[in-house]
């Protein structure tokens, strides 16, 4: 099997009648998912695209975005996940990178708002409120019944079948290649500790951008389990209860700020069977109060980056005793920790992570500078430079020590504090300098401070306030929900250490001691997990 879309006549053909995609409004079986994603396919050919084409895919988390998804696979085209909250600029620039001939978005994205003539085709998904979605714009004519035949087009293993967009230093979004050779080796490797059958229930809030979430659909579709799709607007606690014990819930994949408000429930789940958790790391007491709400799951903690999607995973049976530790490799999965020379770290010596395997991307879409300068070629094969520190404990468990880079997550996005920088010295050219910051923070795993430099003093709180307010209108223009300050502190100058760097914990020890101003939208996580 090379194209990972073939799952789908699989599981029609082996668990047809069960659902595959429930939502708050609709559901969907495996049969009609199947049937639906091949007229998704059957109109893209008569749009006039093509395999290898690129098709931007905007929408939140429903039945249509799959069928959109699996469609544009089995023509050969190559998906590309946008978040639906992403700024119309932002999603420009992506088309124009990767040169999409297609956009297809959902109602919370105006196609008007695209600059005109920047795509061949647009299409608007608008769902109806029965049970089996369609596509309004979807009028075939009877000649596309004799497309069929250029369904599943010969394609090797080693194609491209995913661009996902992530923060670039410049500010310019970076598109990562993803195989289905490495969707499909990914999906195995993971089932491989959920073991995922017929009878699993799996509730995700995660977003389809987020490789994180995609791979919900890969890892339930390609084993017959029931996918339960929810948006991250839906996330609170009364919900989630509700859809736990409503759908007797198996799986639950999530964020830190999923399992902040789960947390703190009083029930207990025993009909969930696992819980796994990736993108940002858990408190242990948080994982020790998610064990009570869930008395028989089992927890795996794992550590994956998008260049590779998964690295390692650590068994539920030593989540107890190896604290702190992201696991060891999945199967196949080479790692390496060496430090500034290039070579192996010792047991309990902190390096910079290199990975090998079957799930390593293709690299970055137009990059081939950046693409040789982190996948590097040796003797014994192609590494990935994860830009991540790690130190192996001597039994080799894995455990995360920090970024080489600017780079850091919050609720689960991967964000470059330079591009942060680079927007705030843009458009305000009354700072000096500003430096963006991670703060620890205990629902988001890190919210985003701000240390700004001004080029006046500021005397007074009205002039404060009115820098605060100005601060906040270019977040609110030109950052995406995720990427926005929450606190803002106003300084004279730059901290530095001893040897002349910029002295960033003494920044966050400051902004942690005041607070600073928040000029994030005033939004309860509750509400929306992406502001």
């Amino acid at each position: 099997m090379n194209n990972i879309a073939e799952w789908l006549p699989y599981a029609s053909a082996n668990w047809g009648p069960n659902d595959a995609i429930v939502t708050g409004k609709n559901k969907i079986a495996f049969q009609a998912l199947y049937r639906q994603s091949v007229q998704f396919a059957l109109s893209c050919l008569h749009h006039g695209i093509k395999p290898r084409d690129r098709v931007v895919l905007v929408a939140e988390n429903g039945i249509e975005a799959v069928i959109a998804h699996f469609g544009v696979l089995m023509m050969g085209g190559i998906a590309v996940f946008i978040h639906p909250k992403t700024l119309p600029g932002t999603i420009a620039d992506i088309i124009y990178d990767c040169d999409a001939v297609a956009i297809v978005a959902d109602s919370t994205v105006t196609l008007q708002q695209l600059p005109e003539k920047i795509i061949k085709v647009a299409i608007e998904i608008q769902p109806t409120s029965g049970w089996i979605p369609y596509f309004q714009w979807m009028m075939q004519r009877r000649e596309d019944e004799g497309r069929r035949s250029q369904l599943f087009p010969e394609l090797s293993e080693e194609e491209t079948a995913l661009l996902i967009y992530t923060s670039g230093s410049t500010g310019k979004p970076k598109g990562i290649m993803s195989t289905h050779k490495n969707i499909r080796f990914t999906t195995d490797a993971i089932n491989e500790f959920l073991r995922h059958n017929e009878h699993d229930r799996v509730l995700s809030y995660l977003p389809l951008s987020f490789d994180y979430g995609l791979y919900q659909i890969y890892l339930t579709l390609s084993r017959g389990a029931k996918l339960i799709l929810r948006n991250a607007a839906d996330l609170g606690t009364d919900l989630i209860r509700k859809v736990i014990n409503d759908e007797k819930v198996t799986g639950l994949p999530g964020l830190r700020n999923i399992f902040s408000l789960i947390h703190v429930m009083k029930e207990k789940y025993p009909c969930v069977r696992y819980v796994t958790n990736t993108g940002d790391e858990l408190p242990f007491e948080m994982v020790r109060k998610i064990g009570e709400k869930f008395p028989r799951s089992e927890i795996f903690l794992m550590y994956g980056l998008t260049e590779c999607k998964r690295v390692s995973c650590l068994p539920s049976s030593r989540v107890y005793d190896k604290i702190g530790s992201v696991g060891i490799p999945i199967k196949d999965t080479r790692v390496s920790i060496r430090d500034e020379s290039g070579e192996e770290c010792a047991p309990n010596v902190i390096g910079e992570l290199f990975v090998n395997g079957p799930h390593l991307c293709k690299g970055y879409w137009n990059d081939k500078d950046m693409t040789d300068r982190t996948y590097i070629r040796k003797s014994d094969g192609r590494w990935l430079r994860t830009g991540d520190y790690f130190y192996r404990d001597p039994e080799g468990f894995m455990y995360f020590a920090g970024r080489k880079d600017s780079q850091l997550k919050s609720r689960g996005f991967r964000i470059d504090c330079s591009e942060i920088e680079n927007v705030f010295l843009k458009h305000c050219p009354r700072l000096k300098d500003v430096v963006a910051v991670g703060i620890p923070d205990s629902k988001l795993g890190h919210a985003i401070g701000l240390w700004a430099v001004t080029k006046e003093k500021i005397k007074s709180e009205s002039a404060e306030k009115q820098w605060t307010n100005e601060l906040k209108k270019i977040a609110e223009i030109f950052l995406e929900g995720w990427k926005r300050p929450r606190y803002v502190y106003l300084s004279d100058e730059i901290p530095k250490t001893k040897s002349g760097k910029t002295d960033k914990k003494r920044m966050v020890d400051t902004i942690l001691s005041t607070r600073g101003d928040r000029t994030g939208k005033e939004e309860p996580l509750s509400t929306d997990p992406s502001i």
